[in-house]
């Protein structure tokens, strides 16, 4: 398993993202299509390194998540499904509920961050929503 494949399978997990096909849970893309959602690999950054080879990583990706968003009533609707979705990491933190990763890596901590509207298509009907997703690991 990788990184990418054990945050597919954990963002999946939420509750809040089964308003979404499984079938439509993307890597590196999304849909023009409404409705579906991507994640986006972003940086795998070594914080600390230690004699014994161990590392503290950072590894960041984006969830972008492609909605109707014409009237200020669908824009209002995914603002707060963003920020549930924010939420949602804060509390699986707390709660020490965090992904579980490839061998020889583990996850310390997880949080979500600058959720937002990022774009709107040429239509002005469609929105693509983002937040970005931070998470810190030992790797030994």
């Amino acid at each position: 398993m990788s990184i990418i494949a054990a945050m597919r399978e954990y963002i999946a997990s939420c509750p809040l993202m089964s308003e979404f096909d499984t079938k439509k849970i993307h890597i590196d893309w999304t849909e023009s299509e409404n409705e579906n959602y991507g994640i986006f690999p972003d940086s795998d950054d070594i914080l600390s390194s230690y004699i014994d080879g161990t590392q503290i990583r950072q590894y960041s990706c984006q969830i972008t998540v492609r909605r109707l968003a014409k009237p200020d009533a669908d824009r209002l609707r995914n603002s707060e499904f963003m920020e549930r979705l924010q939420a949602w990491f804060d509390s699986q933190y707390n709660i020490g509920n965090l992904p579980a990763l490839p061998a020889g890596c583990t996850a310390s901590r997880i949080r979500a961050a600058n959720a937002m509207l990022s774009e709107m298509d040429i239509t002005g009907k469609k929105g693509v929503y983002t937040v970005q997703i931070i998470m810190e690991y030992i790797k030994e």
